[in-house]
């Protein structure tokens, strides 16, 4: 038996509507009933559900779970309410951050050696093509795992501030402790006056970093616009890197219909700046 470390696979969110589909905010963990099941029998461990955002993110909702758990059992989270609809009332996560070793990660700034709090860190096998544990540097810019000995490969973000360079590998034999580095964010510099660069990084339905296909296409159907003596193509497009972050250069003043991974994400104007954040854009 082993702790889950701090942010492994103990989060999940809810989203809470009412009859009319319409999203419910302000509710608080007395409001819902929870049940937390683990190795077939009910869980005694603390359960804490809190509002994500009332505004930006209206009706979601945090549920985080600390337990002590067998390396490959289950946690089935049960959750209820009287009057209102959960989307997601019922997961089950299966709970992989339960090796042999206590491994120690601290995360500081490059240039100040400043602890950053609050990296998300996804742990992969060597080759980055299973995911084996997942965490959240604490406020000393650390985080514990407790791995198997071998090698694994990290990723690590921190959107619009910290950028890392990943992937970043990680040998554990024993109890290890590696410390980790991370410079100061900034986008690409825009390549002419007349364009803006648009940033940010994705995850899939489970945390997972995302390499997803990004499109933005100008809402005139035109293939190429005139901007200063400037032939500019219509559509750009790129692809997310590993740890799931996406630029591109886009003309200021204009409006794009983005589609990322499939999914069309409207249409929106390129504002007259060097740079922006897309959740910013999207006014998320």
């Amino acid at each position: 038996m082993s702790d889950i470390a701090i942010g492994v696979e103990k989060h999940l969110e809810i989203y809470v509507t009412d009859v009319n589909d319409a999203p419910v905010t302000g509710l608080v963990q007395a409001d819902f009933g929870i049940k937390c099941i683990k190795d077939g029998g009910v869980g005694t461990d603390t359960v804490t559900l809190t509002e994500i955002n009332s505004v930006s993110r209206a009706g979601w909702y945090n549920v985080a779970y600390t337990a002590t758990i067998a390396s490959g059992a289950d946690v089935v989270f049960h959750i209820t309410h009287a009057t209102y609809n959960i989307l997601g009332w019922q997961l089950t996560y299966h709970v992989v951050d339960a090796g042999a070793r206590v491994v120690t990660l601290t995360v500081t700034d490059a240039d100040s050696g400043v602890p950053i709090p609050s990296v998300l860190v996804s742990v992969y096998n060597a080759a980055l093509t299973v995911r084996v544990g997942r965490g959240e540097t604490n406020a000393s810019g650390q985080l514990v795992l407790h791995l198997d000995d071998g090698t694994y490969s990290l990723l690590l973000r921190k959107m619009g501030q910290y950028e890392f360079n990943n992937p970043v590998s990680l040998v554990v034999s024993g109890a290890t402790a590696l410390s980790i580095t991370g410079s100061v964010f900034s986008p690409s510099a825009s390549p002419s006056p007349e364009t803006c660069i648009v940033y940010a990084d994705e995850f899939d339905g489970e945390g997972e970093f995302a390499q997803v296909t990004v499109y933005a296409e100008m809402t005139s159907s035109k293939n190429f616009v005139e901007t200063n003596g400037h032939l500019v193509k219509g559509r750009a497009t790129t692809t997310s890197d590993a740890a799931g972050a996406w630029e591109l250069a886009l003309v200021r003043g204009v409006e794009y219909k983005f589609t990322i991974d499939k999914v069309l994400m409207g249409s929106h104007t390129i504002p007259a700046q060097a740079s922006i954040p897309f959740k910013t854009l999207v006014g998320g």
